[in-house]
């Protein structure tokens, strides 16, 4: 009696426990069922004023209901890709021959589209190819009406779930009974594959050829062409018969000819050959003009240009200016520079190829980032594409910078300088070099 009792209240205590597990699935999901009740795995805590949702240990699965009404068909998927374009139909026979060729006329306007011909009756469908790989899933259908609910059985003592078995062959169906509760949605297998697609059929005729269109109107005549090089040589003619012999001349003297005098002429005067003998003995005096003095630019050019340098470290600030404390290489007057200053002056027009290296670094005590600009100047203004730079984020970094860039001086004294923009800096081992390269054409 004792254990009947306690069968039949546990049978109490189950059904409870799967009317609130039902509500707690109507209601909550079971991360808010389980915070909310508490659950552990020995037991639940009342949780008014809603249902304890905690679940029991899973019971056996029950027998399989029968399969629902297969639902509607789902919508049919995109077609595939149009197959190759048939063969191009034979050309048309060719027109009337023409006339010796002119020059090419202006090209006459395009005739128009000839209609195009029928379609080709479609080809027999070819036999199923070996199954290709799977498509894309078509979209599901509409979900089938659900069966009457029949009658929930009672429920089993819970016991640990046992391991499922490998899925059986389906066997034919049986006649539809009452539909069983509904089970949880399993996961959607996978699609299987599309079949290969067939062939394409063949290629029906071709439409017969649009008439041509309209001849354009005839070009110009072209000019004429160049005269034909010259025949060969006709054949030498046979021939003639020996004239008469004529009468001896009578005997003549010895010529002779020699060089007179030879004069240097004048520049720019007329050359001269005189005979200042006879016909029997030729003296010919020779009268050659002086050349014209030649001119040589490149001769008398002298190479301007100007190196002057700073080793020593020299603090920069923002909008200053780089002082140069010495000159390297110089030549010509055209460039200069005074020691221990910022100013390179030049005293000639003309182009110049200006280049420009040195070293930075940090002052102490920078705040960082620190950004150190550098940029040449003329006669007070920026040089377009002369600006270098450099950002530094700790005192111990050293860059080495550089520029170069060709500039035009059209005005006389013009002073290049090199400016500094950032923060307070070191800079050393600088380089200003400084050359002409050419002059500015005339005006």
């Amino acid at each position: 009696m004792i254990w009947f009792r306690k069968k039949a209240a546990d049978e109490a205590k189950s059904d409870e426990i799967q009317k609130q597990s039902k509500d707690c699935q109507d209601n909550d999901s079971a991360a808010q069922s389980q915070e909310r009740c508490g659950w552990t795995p020995f037991g639940c805590r009342p949780c008014p004023p809603r249902p304890c949702c905690c679940t029991g240990v899973t019971g056996p699965t029950g027998a399989t209901g029968p399969t629902g009404a297969t639902g509607p068909t789902g919508a049919t998927g995109p077609t595939g890709a149009t197959g190759p374009s048939g063969a191009t139909g034979p050309t048309g026979a060719t027109g009337p021959g023409e006339g010796a060729t002119g020059p090419t006329g202006p090209t006459g306007p395009t005739g128009a589209t000839g209609p195009t011909g029928a379609t080709g009756p479609t080809g027999t469908t070819g036999p199923s190819g070996a199954t290709g790989p799977s498509g894309p899933t078509g979209p599901t259908g509409a979900t089938g009406p659900s069966g009457a609910t029949g009658p929930s059985g009672a429920t089993g003592p819970s016991g640990a779930t046992g391991p499922s078995g490998a899925t059986g062959p389906t066997g034919p169906t049986g006649p539809s009974g009452a539909t069983g509760p509904s089970g949880a949605t399993g996961p959607t297998g996978p699609t299987g594959p599309s079949g290969a697609t067939g062939p394409t059929g063949a290629t029906g005729p071709s439409g017969a050829t649009g008439p041509t269109g309209a001849t354009g109107p005839s070009g110009a005549t072209g000019p004429t062409g160049p005269t034909g090089a010259t025949g060969p040589t006709g054949p030498t003619g046979p021939t003639g018969s020996d004239g008469e012999d004529g009468e001896d001349g009578a005997a003549g003297t010895a010529a002779t000819i020699r060089v007179g005098t030879v004069t240097t002429g004048d520049p720019g005067t007329a050359a001269a050959v005189t005979n200042s003998g006879d016909e029997n003995s030729a003296v010919f005096d020779f009268v050659i003009p002086k050349g014209d003095t030649g001119t040589c630019e490149e001769c008398d050019r002298t190479l301007q240009l100007l190196s002057t340098f700073s080793n020593p470290p020299q603090q920069g600030t923002a909008g200053g200016k780089l002082v140069f404390d010495r000159n390297g290489v110089t030549n010509g007057t055209a460039i200069s520079h005074a020691d221990n200053s910022t100013d390179v002056v030049i005293s000639q027009p003309g182009f110049y190829f200006v280049t420009f290296h040195g070293t930075l670094s940090p002052a102490k005590k920078a705040d960082f980032p620190l950004t150190v600009l550098l940029y040449l100047q003329q006669q007070g203004s920026q040089v377009s594409g002369t600006v270098v730079q450099h950002t530094f984020h700790t005192s111990s970094e050293a860059a080495n910078v550089a520029l170069s860039q060709i500039i035009q001086v059209d005005t006389v004294p013009n002073v290049l300088e090199m400016i500094s923009q950032g923060g307070n800096f070191f800079y050393s081992a600088i380089n200003l070099t400084v050359q002409k390269i050419g002059e500015l054409p005339e005006a």
